[in-house]
């Protein structure tokens, strides 16, 4: 029996790279996934976007552990390498997340 595909929303990108930012020395926690979420899209998130997002990201093997305790997994470290290091914005990063993710219109 095959299982639907995961759909992932921008906020899932956005949170996504607000983890791999804020973990970047160790795992995070939630506050600092907050804060470098702000730092990116000059906002915070809303508690649907963060409950979704961790449910996804998780399923989807793109982050490990638990929202009190996140880091990315292998699989998105791997992918965020292709990205890291171009010096390219937060913003032009985070479109890139959103393609990795297949978010639709993402570019």
């Amino acid at each position: 029996m095959a299982t639907d595909p995961i759909i992932y929303q921008r906020s899932y990108a956005w949170l996504l790279l607000s983890i791999i930012y804020a973990s970047r020395e160790h795992s995070a926690s939630l506050g600092e996934v907050l804060m470098a979420g702000e730092y990116i899209n000059h906002t915070g998130f809303l508690q649907d976007e963060l409950d979704g997002g961790f449910y996804r990201l998780k399923a989807g093997d793109w982050i490990g552990q638990s929202i009190e305790n996140s880091s990315p997994s292998a699989k998105t470290l791997t992918e965020y390498e292709k990205i890291r290091g171009k010096n390219l914005s937060a913003f032009v990063e985070l479109k890139k997340i959103e393609l990795l993710l297949g978010i639709e219109n993402a570019s």
